[in-house]
């Protein structure tokens, strides 16, 4: 039994034959982390005096170590749902960047190797701009009639964001009280927008007197690749995602001509753009 055994195993290795080429390598992995975030003035009027960071890291295999040009910037919390480490930083005393900087964003990290890894991408702040149409920073604005804002070219600009909020109570053509609130949000290549009288009265028809309207429109700039079907983002390196920078570029408060001005609290800009981009 001992020498049939030997002698198959002899027939197996001697049916062994050379090895073959082998086959073409397989795509590189994909990458392992996700960022998104921004760098964002805070202004009061036209005076910006700190800089908010907000950035998430997410699915990373490690606890991540992030930086703009060298600075630490520091881990707040661990969101389990989303998996995403966050980290917020203020800059509270000092505007520590101005119009026209270039940001290094860096984010280390460990793969499940153990070998060092990094994420990065390099933007600037966009240049200071102003609105200059309509050129008051209180106005009315007829019933039935479009809104057009023009703004002078913030240096550096990849686009633009505008915002604006409408809301007015009236009475319909039955003698109904009714109310509406108007939210758009755009963004575009031009210095100039053009919000149309369709999408700030709907209901024209059925208006027959109104009787209070507040409404105020911000524009930012905003350095970053645009949010459209098949753009891959700016990150580079051992990571994906998006990083922005934006810069204010002031404010209208206006209402509908005829009518009384409601005294509504206006939202302080930057707490608008982090509704709008949907980071917090």
């Amino acid at each position: 039994m001992r020498y049939i055994f030997l002698f198959l195993s002899l027939i197996i290795i001697a049916c062994k034959g050379p090895e073959g080429p082998r086959g073409p390598a397989g795509p590189p992995g994909s990458p392992v982390i996700y960022v998104s975030g921004y760098i964002y003035p805070s202004c009061y009027d036209t005076l910006c005096n700190f800089y908010y960071t907000h950035i998430d890291v997410a699915f990373p295999p490690s606890v991540p170590y992030v930086k703009l040009n060298d600075e630490e910037i520091p881990l707040q919390r661990w969101d389990y749902y989303y998996s995403t480490y966050v980290f917020h930083y203020d800059k509270y005393d000092t505007a520590n960047f101005s119009p026209g900087d270039e940001i290094l964003l860096e984010v280390v990290y460990k793969k499940p190797s153990g070998k060092s890894a990094k994420a990065y991408t390099q933007i600037h702040i966009p240049g200071d701009f102003d609105i200059i149409s309509p050129d008051t920073s209180e106005f009315c604005l007829q019933l039935g009639s479009s809104l057009t804002i023009e703004w002078t070219e913030s240096q550096g600009a990849d686009c633009y964001r505008a915002y604006l909020y409408l809301h007015y109570h009236y009475y319909d053509t039955s003698g109904y009280y009714k109310c509406i609130t108007i939210e758009k949000d755009t963004t575009i290549n031009s210095t100039s927008v053009i919000f149309p009288a369709e999408a700030l009265f709907p209901n024209i028809g059925e208006i027959s007197q109104v009787d209070y309207s507040y409404g105020y429109s911000y524009v930012w700039a905003q350095s970053g690749p645009v949010i459209k079907e098949g753009e891959m983002g700016n990150i580079r390196g051992d990571g994906y995602g998006f990083f922005w920078s934006t810069y204010y570029g002031g404010y209208l408060n206006f209402y509908i001509c005829g009518t009384a001005l409601m005294n509504e609290e206006k939202f302080e800009p930057f707490e608008v753009y982090k509704k709008l981009i949907k980071l917090e």
